[in-house]
């Protein structure tokens, strides 16, 4: 929505993770995980300035709504000649707040280009673990990857626009997910 010729202010609400998984109960992997969804839903009030003709600038905060469901096997042994699964069941969400930059560079007359920063969201996912009748509290710290994009558009023509870019995803930031089960303080 424009406010006068420099100053527009808008809002997203877009997913900016989503995954969903699934694989057989039977399936090598099934201690792992047999399902997982993981929604990630972004609410993110911005702003950006037109500084003068060749260059705009933008700010943004970010409001996520996160919610995890993975599933998977679970060995029992005991006095049974051999082991025999259960399903388990983690689920869990939280709110975290984030911001986001941007800057629009007009190079030319046919060029533009972009650069752009969302930082990370720390989350502390809280829910429950279920295996088969009983069920456990427990919780996960997650923090959400920092993206940095650079992008460059080119106008060939009346009918034709290049669109190029490359973004960078910070995945290290989940090298693994350490779940505490707060009833029994393990992991």
């Amino acid at each position: 929505m424009s406010i006068n010729k420099d100053l527009r202010v808008g809002l997203g609400v877009s997913p900016t993770f989503g995954n969903a998984t699934e694989w057989a109960d039977d399936f090598i992997g099934r201690y792992q995980g047999v399902y997982s969804e993981i929604k990630a839903i972004n609410l993110n009030p911005s702003v950006a300035f037109r500084v003068n003709e060749k260059i705009a600038l933008g700010f943004g905060v970010n409001y996520v709504k996160f919610e995890a469901d993975l599933r998977g096997m679970q060995p029992v042994t005991g006095a049974l000649p051999s082991t025999v699964d259960v399903k388990s069941k983690l689920s869990g969400d939280d709110t975290g707040w984030g911001w986001n930059v941007g800057a629009i560079f007009e190079l030319s007359p046919q060029a533009r280009l972009a650069l752009t920063y969302r930082s990370k969201i720390d989350l502390d996912v809280e829910g429950q673990v279920e295996t088969g009748p009983s069920s456990t509290p427990a919780k996960v710290a997650v923090e959400l990857p920092d993206t940095a994009s650079i992008a460059l558009a080119y106008q060939m023509s009346d009918k034709l626009q290049i669109l190029a870019d490359y973004t960078w995803m910070g995945w290290s930031s989940i090298p693994s997910l350490d779940v505490k089960h707060r009833s029994l303080g393990v992991t």
